[in-house]
């Protein structure tokens, strides 16, 4: 990373809430680890257990998912 932009990540990174601190640390850490590839078996795997998931009604709607952003 250039040094100017790790500089003005830490000029942001103060005023940010600690919620918006961890999301952004999730992002970051989503994006280092998409580099990193996983197994056929291990992506038919994640997979099923979604599928199941599903199947049990285990999701929420969009309109659901809508309302609950609205309250953060």
């Amino acid at each position: 990373m250039a040094a100017s932009s790790l500089s003005e990540i830490k000029n942001y990174w103060g005023s940010l809430t600690p919620v918006q601190q961890e999301s952004v640390l999730v992002i970051i850490k989503s994006i280092a680890d998409s580099n990193e590839r996983i197994s056929i078996g291990k992506y038919n795997q994640e997979l099923k257990e979604a599928e199941a998931e599903y199947e049990k009604g285990d999701y929420i709607s969009q309109e659901q998912l809508l309302k609950d952003i609205k309250k953060w």
